[in-house]
């Protein structure tokens, strides 16, 4: 460091520092630019280049979606349009605005922040000249600027050419769509993204400086997870210029260059006179890059963030810290080498090139297609320069769009850098306010409108404006909006698969009403002669006079005389011979025809050799009834196994002729083979698709699981046979598929999908085979994107030539669930768990009977993860080989160890002389610990702690707890009943709120209570929301002062400095030590929730102490407390991402009060953060009896689109006059008044609540941190 006097030749550093700025500038500078799409008008479509502005929040990796305006007036944006009346906010259910304005006047910033003001989601800058694209960046600092750091909508550059065209079609009155594409901004690697920062250690040049060291802060934690898991490959870098020739001996290049001139800074304040000096700056550059170099040698490259930050925070120039001394207490916290680092630096003072800092010049050069870099900061993602705002969220969107899509990392796909479009106007997409429901989802890559699945129930439709349910899960929802109503024991509703329709027997629309037909007044059922009508609600009932019989289907009356059974027979055996006479008949000819094809199928491979290997270059696909040829095997989907480029045998293409012709897909299907001059093969199939008539019916049944054929009953067409066993072999076939058809189950598809499948087959001339495969790959989607995702469609029967589709599909029914243990290393062990604990824990998706549904998995992963037993857990499906489509439920489990222990130490620190942090002691204290988990694998545990501030001796300070729980008290099967049981003994020590000084007085000595007891209770859950606690203490309780001295009254320091002894007694017996036994119970109900972070319900706990006269003096007593508290929702805020969380107003109450002997150590501490904010802990008073009320009001706010809240409160306690009855009265002994009141304001800060308190007694207020909630 060199601090200096000021210097008379100014003058001359001016000119060197002009000399070396404009060194820098001749630069190679590249325009990074994405695409703008145009979907309509459709004279316009297509796709347009723009340049990414240099500010705003670009969308990396994602697409924006848009309606262009052209503004009447103010076009160049250089004013507020709010000034006009102009406002371009998106109306719910609309496409956000994208805003068109003219280059010049302003600033591009400016126009980005009026435009931004004015509701535009981003903003288009046409150019005024035709020109090359150029990059619009932010202007030089000033204090008019202020506003830069806030633009987050998104900025491009357009040529003044596709300006005009838009502008031409907005004043045509037509509507500009257009898609904002980032998705190319950034090159996409294979395996990870490599992205380099530009920056130097310099933190005195305002507000750059700041940023940058706030960004590498705020920045290193997703920074160092990407390096470590190897995701990204990270490289800093800093900038460095040379000196001039001519300057090199000049004092003010000594001043900021090393190496003679050949590596310079400019100076951190632009002060040549006071401070540190430019060369300070470079060497810390070195320093820093060598920490990198040094830390990736080792395999930690992360740590370069670690030190950065570190020195940022421990080394400040304003605290003239910035040396080599403190640089190296970082490196050595960091467990780095330093003199690795020291010899990676160098002499800075030698007359000879840096290698280093010479690979840091040279990397300023740009390459490809990434510009020379220039300026600082400067963030380059895949050798593309990042444009936007140096911000955390900003910044890793960029990054994880380097990735090609689904294969990024965890961390983009945190809410952190979702681009919450969804909370402004629902993000332009479908919502259903009053069920909750909505079509917008926010991802990194930019919201997605897409129409949900709830509940099971997947909504279909556009997603922008209309979602609709469908399915047979719709009426679940809401009735499907649908009418619905209920007498005499019965139910009616309007809601359908197709929509809202009244039923049979109801009139009406539908939603709102639906009545009752009359069908005997409207004449329009039981009219016949002889029928007696009466109606009914929804539905009428009809009788005939004269013994005769109702024909519902023809509404009529006819006679019970079976008469003409005899001709209904004769006619049903003529149909039957027919039928039998047709299945015969194609029977013998498919007989034929295989037999046709088998031989023409040996008779064109004996034309190959059966050794060699063919490679097919040239394959064509023939269709025989249409002639035409598909170019592709993509468009003859039939032949998935023959691919153009595969090499085959002549038995793999016997092998693959052989399955086509057998899979009953094919009338006819042949090869023909064509040797090319370069020894390939080309082939030639010639098909003809089986086809049926057309049919008017789909149908769909379940053939998995208990449903499925047993393997091995079906027998082959044997050549042996005769033609009547022939036929007598299909009837049974026949016969048994029937039977299968009517007790298969149906398939669980949508009426809507069914009804599209039917209309498929409806439209078709005739049913062929690639038809039925296309139906099956859009049935197979469907289950698959409902998380059916071991369905599949095994094959297509039924009387086709009788107009009826049958599709058989396994849906994955589940037929066992089994459970595998694992060891570290992956093998199967027995485990230690009882299976029955984990099955409890399984949902009933996910149980035999059910089909497996992946969403069912995931609960049930949750459900086992929140025992806490296990390290490891998975649940795979596989298919059950003895049962057909039967899927078997694979849990398998790695448990934590049984046992584990740990030491954890700590050393106590307080203020030096000199203000800085000391040691107490030399002595460390600290905490053993152990656990015995799952013993039995019943999920009992044994816990144990021993704790003191001096491990070296601990007897003089110690404290344990040993705790034994005992879950399933009534036994694992014993689901209506949920018990644990719990006994522990512990000791342990606490400052007494009792014995302290009220206000204006000098501080008391401390009373400390130590208790060592046992205790023993058990804990029964009701429900969720309520529990119930009852259970036995027994302990001991001495009272000592802080030089644990047993103390039998509390003290207070008089005005002469001596202290009075004649304080209220510390325990019951006087002794300083009393024992007792009482019962405990406590009874909880908690119907709280979470509300996008804000608690909302009311909880109400009331516990009692009841002591049995056991132990010294025979203590008895009853004490209890009730505390109610209720959380109320004023705004009625619904949860939801990134939502902010509701205003909520808190009303509090609590009362506690004592019956019997009360011993001071037991009564009730009045003031404190949880009592009555603005006081101490005990500073009202000690009571016997007290009485707690508060309010507090908090409102949600956001910062930096962050959600916080600030709340205001008031509190009142009161002892209701019961200090009295304290023994020895220690709230009148050391002068408290036994009431106080206290108001005040604070705001939230992640889990720390900061606020300022007003004492009402004293008038006087004070601010306070505090941890956790308030109730």
């Amino acid at each position: 460091m060199a601090l200096r006097s000021p210097n008379s030749m100014l003058w001359l550093a001016l000119l060197v520092w002009a000399a070396l700025l404009c060194g820098s500038c001749h630069g190679r500078f590249v325009v990074e630019k994405n695409s703008l799409k145009v979907t309509s008008p459709s004279d316009m479509k297509g796709t347009y280049e723009c340049a990414i502005g240099n500010f705003g929040v670009p969308q990396y990796g994602g697409t924006m979606v848009g309606v262009v305006a052209y503004p009447k007036a103010n076009k160049k944006a250089c004013k507020s349009f709010d000034d006009f009346d102009i406002s371009y906010k998106a109306k719910p259910g609309s496409l956000p605005t994208f805003l068109l304005v003219d280059r010049g006047d302003c600033f591009f910033t400016k126009k980005a922040w009026n435009a931004q003001n004015a509701g535009a989601a981003a903003i288009l800058v046409a150019d005024d000249k035709t020109e090359p694209l150029i990059t619009m960046d932010t202007p030089e600092e000033s204090g008019n600027t202020d506003y830069l750091e806030n633009i987050t909508i998104p900025s491009a550059l357009i040529t003044k050419s596709f300006g005009d065209k838009l502008k031409k079609a907005i004043d045509n009155g037509d509507m500009v769509n257009v898609n904002l594409d980032w998705r190319e901004s950034l090159p996409h690697p294979d395996e990870r993204v490599e992205y380099e920062f530009w920056t130097n250690s310099n933190d005195e040049c305002g507000p750059k400086c700041d940023s940058q060291i706030e960004f590498v802060k705020s920045f290193k934690g997703a920074a160092q997870v990407l390096e470590k898991k190897g995701y990204t490959q990270f490289t800093p870098h800093y900038i460095t210029w040379y000196c001039p020739d001519s300057f090199i001996l000049s004092k003010q290049c000594k001043s900021q260059c090393i190496n003679h001139g050949r590596y310079c800074a400019p100076d951190p304040e632009q002060d040549f006179s006071k401070g540190y000096d430019g060369k300070d700056v470079v060497v810390q550059n070195l320093r820093q890059v060598c920490v990198y170099k040094v830390a990736k040698e080792h395999g930690k490259p992360w740590l370069w963030w670690d030190y950065v930050t570190d020195f940022a925070i421990r080394c400040p120039m304003k605290e003239k810290k910035y040396t080599k001394e403190c640089a190296d207490g970082v490196i050595k916290s960091l467990g780095l080498d330093h003199k690795a680092i020291d010899k990676c630096i160098g002499d800075p003072d030698a007359d000879k090139e840096n290698p280093v800092l010479k690979a840091e010049q040279d990397a300023q050069i740009g390459k490809g297609s990434r510009g020379d870099v220039t300026i600082l900061p400067t963030l380059v993602i895949n050798n593309r320069q990042y444009r936007g705002k140096l911000d955390k969220g900003a910044v890793l969107k960029a990054i994880c769009a380097g990735f090609r899509e689904t294969t990024e990392p965890a961390v983009c796909l945190s809410e952190d850098i979702q681009t919450n479009e969804c909370l402004e106007n629902n993000g332009g997409c479908w919502q259903d306010k009053a069920a909750n429901i909505s079509a917008c989802k926010d991802t990194f890559r930019g919201r997605v409108c897409e129409c949900p699945v709830v509940k099971g129930v997947k909504f279909v439709g556009d997603g922008y404006t209309h979602c609709e349910a469908s399915g047979s899960g719709r009426c679940e929802i809401n009735n499907g909006g649908c009418w619905k109503d209920s007498r005499h024991g019965r139910t009616y509703s309007a809601c359908t698969n197709d929509g809202c329709k009244c039923p049979d027997g109801f009139k009406g629309d539908g939603v709102h009403k639906c009545e009752d037909i009359d069908e005997c007044k409207e004449r329009t059922a039981c009219q016949c002669k002889e029928c007696k009508c009466k109606n009914t609600w929804g539905s009428y009932e009809c009788g005939c006079s004269g013994g005769l019989l109702y024909m519902k289907e023809h509404d009529t009356c006819i006679s019970k005389n079976a008469a003409t059974e005899v001709g209904w027979n004769f006619l049903w055996v003529i149909f039957f011979g027919l039928v039998v006479a047709g299945i015969a008949g194609y029977a013998v000819y498919k007989y034929r025809i295989r037999r046709y094809m088998d031989s023409e199928i040996r008779a064109i491979m004996a034309q190959l050799d059966g050794k060699k290997r063919y490679k097919v270059s040239d394959l064509t696909f023939l269709n025989c009834r249409t002639r035409a040829a598909a170019a592709a095997a993509a468009e003859a989907p039939l032949f998935d196994a023959l691919r153009p480029g595969g090499v085959y045998t002549r038995a793999q293409l016997r092998d693959e002729l052989d399955a086509l012709a057998t899979s009953g897909m094919f009338d006819h299907v042949t090869l023909q083979t064509k040797p090319k001059p370069d020894g390939t093969l080309g082939l030639t199939v010639s098909y003809a698709e089986t086809e049926w008539p057309a049919v008017e019916h789909f149908k769909c049944i379940n053939v998995g699981g208990p449903m499925a054929r047993p393997d091995g009953d079906e027998l082959e067409l044997d050549d042996d046979m005769t033609a009547r066993e022939r036929m007598e072999h299909l009837r049974r076939q026949e016969r048994e598929y029937q039977q299968l058809v009517r007790r298969a189950k149906p398939c669980v598809l949508p009426e809507k999908l069914q009804r599209e499948l039917q209309g498929m087959v409806k439209r078709q001339r005739k049913v062929s085979s690639g038809l039925l495969k296309r139906m099956a790959g859009r049935i197979e989607r469907w289950y698959h994107d409902e998380g059916f995702h071991c369905a599949q469609v095994v094959s297509y029967h039924g009387n086709l030539d009788a107009g009826e589709v049958v599709c058989e599909v396994v849906e994955g029914d589940i037929t066992k669930v089994e459970y595998q243990f694992l060891d570290k290393l992956g093998n199967v062990v027995d485990g230690n768990t009882s299976i029955p604990l984990i099955d409890r824990e399984l949902p009933q998706q996910l149980r035999p009977g059910h089909i497996y549904n992946n969403g069912a998995g995931k609960q049930a992963l949750k459900n086992i993860d929140s025992l806490g037993l296990f390290s490891t857990i998975e649940v795979q499906p596989r298919p059950d080989e003895t049962n057909q489509g039967g899927v078997i439920v694979a849990i398998k489990l790695k448990e934590h160890d049984p046992k584990s222990a740990q030491v954890i130490t700590d050393w106590s620190i307080v203020p030096g002389s000199q203000g800085r942090p000391t040691l107490a002691s030399i002595q460390p204290g600290g905490t053993v610990s152990f656990e015995h988990r799952n013993i039995c694998g019943l999920k009992r545990s044994l816990i144990g702690s021993v704790t003191s501030s001096n491990l070296l001796n601990p007897e003089d300070d110690l404290s344990f707890k040993l705790e034994y729980a005992h879950p399933y008290l009534d036994g694992i099967d014993n689901l209506s009943r949920n018990r644990t049981f719990k006994i522990s003994c512990f000791n342990s020590r606490k400052l007494s709120p009792i014995f302290v000084a009220g206000p204006n007085m000098y501080e008391a000595p401390p009373i400390w209570v130590d208790r060592i007891g046992f205790k023993a209770n058990i804990t029964e859950s009701f429900t969720k929301q309520s529990k119930f606690t009852y259970g036995l203490i027994v302990e001991e309780i001495t009272t000592r002062d802080e030089n644990n001295n047993i103390c039998t009254h509390g003290s207070r320091q008089l005005p002469s400095g001596a202290l009075s002894m004649i304080g209220p007694p510390t325990t019951l017996s006087g002794t300083g030590v009393d024992r007792m036994a009482f019962l405990q119970a406590n009874i909880t109900r908690d119907n709280t929730e979470f509300v996008n972070g804000a608690t909302i319900g009311d909880r109400c706990i009331f516990q009692m102490d009841q002591g049995l006269g056991i132990g010294s003096k025979n203590p008895f007593f009853n004490r209890h407390q009730l505390t109610v508290t209720k959380f109320i929702n004023l705004n009625k805020q619904e949860k939801g991402s990134r939502k902010p969380p509701p205003a909520v107003l808190a009303l509090h109450g609590r009362y506690a009060g004592c019956v019997g002997d009360l011993p001071s150590y037991d009564a009730f501490a009045l003031g404190g953060p949880h009592s009555v904010r603005g006081y101490g802990m005990g500073e009202l008073g000690a009571s016997r009896n007290l009485l707690e009320v508060a309010t507090e009001l908090s409102v949600p706010i956001t910062v930096k689109n962050r959600h916080t809240q600030v709340y205001a409160f008031a509190e009142h306690g009161t002892d209701l006059g019961s200090s009295k009855d304290v023994e020895g009265n220690p709230t009148e002994f050391f002068r408290r008044v036994g009431h106080g009141s206290s108001y005040g304001v604070g705001v939230k800060l992640g889990a720390v609540r900061a606020e300022y308190a007003v004492d009402h007694n004293a008038g006087t207020g004070a601010f306070f941190l505090r941890f956790g909630e308030r109730f």
